[in-house]
């Protein structure tokens, strides 16, 4: 009997993971790619927001956004990449990654349009189960 592959729900899934620090992305990029995904990485929100609308529509299955950023923050990038006309935009999973554990910094996330909320630094089983929610 063949046992089932746990990582299959990500297999070849393609996900935008941004943040400004070059160790964070390699540790997720990692961490996404032993699960089989495809990653693309943007070093703040401009080149999330420009990565994702140059994207063919529903090619991205989530985004992990971190909220500090230089350029443009997460907040921000989430709100634009809401506003984008495409089928896409208003579905696609944005994924907040922080280290702010702060109530109104939660808060903030949601209303910018976010979806959920993960703290950093980020624990690979956290990692795998919320993204694994929006692609079941």
């Amino acid at each position: 009997m063949k046992s089932r592959n746990p990582f299959a729900l990500f297999s070849e899934k393609t996900i935008l993971v941004v943040d400004d620090s070059d160790m964070n992305n390699s540790v997720i990029r990692a961490i996404l790619e032993r699960y089989g995904m495809n990653v693309i990485v943007a070093q703040n929100g401009a080149e999330a927001l420009l990565s994702f609308s140059k994207s063919k529509p529903f090619s991205i299955c989530a985004v992990l956004m971190d909220i500090s950023m230089p350029v443009m923050d997460g907040y921000e990038a989430s709100k634009k990449i809401r506003m984008l006309d495409r089928p896409d935009s208003a579905t696609t999973p944005i994924i907040a990654i922080t280290a702010s554990v702060e109530p109104c910094d939660k808060k903030r996330t949601f209303e910018c349009g976010m979806t959920d909320f993960l703290t950093k630094p980020v624990d690979p089983d956290s990692l795998r189960k919320t993204i694994g929610r929006y692609l079941e």
